[in-house]
């Protein structure tokens, strides 16, 4: 059997997470996934409190251990965004539209990437792909037309 177990603790500012502890039984064994998604909610735990290093670490581990997770990945992007981690965010955001090729926001979160990094010809390869998934996505054409 697998307790996850979150402990409440008091105090003003606090949300409620003081301690997120695993036990696990010897007759199971926890794959990969399941590892991933503990990191993944320790990850979770981490930002809700403001420890945006550790909420990197633990979101990182978590695509380590499972890369075809969109989820941690997503979290990541905005961690780094957070941070000023342009570079890494767009890695991240790449990586989301392989995992997601159909997902819009992740093209349009891509292509404004782009622009902040100064790469307007690969910010207009995408908002064109945008277009051509969604013709009347106003903030792509806006985009093309500045």
């Amino acid at each position: 059997m697998v307790l996850l177990s979150a402990c409440a603790a008091g105090g003003p500012g606090n949300r409620g997470y003081q301690d997120v502890r695993m036990a696990s039984s010897e007759d199971m064994q926890l794959t990969a996934k399941d590892l991933a998604a503990v990191h993944y909610l320790k990850g979770l735990v981490a930002h809700d409190r403001g420890d945006i290093a550790r909420a990197t670490g633990e979101m990182s581990r978590a695509v380590a251990l499972d890369p075809d997770d969109p989820r941690p990945h997503a979290h990541l992007v905005q961690l780094h965004i957070r941070a000023g981690s342009l570079e890494s965010a767009l890695s991240e955001t790449r990586e989301l539209v392989r995992l997601e090729p159909e997902d819009i926001e992740h093209r349009v979160l891509l292509a404004s990437l782009y622009v902040s990094l100064d790469r307007h010809d690969s910010a207009i390869e995408e908002y064109v792909n945008v277009l051509a998934r969604s013709p009347n996505r106003e903030d792509a054409l806006v985009q093309l037309g500045s």
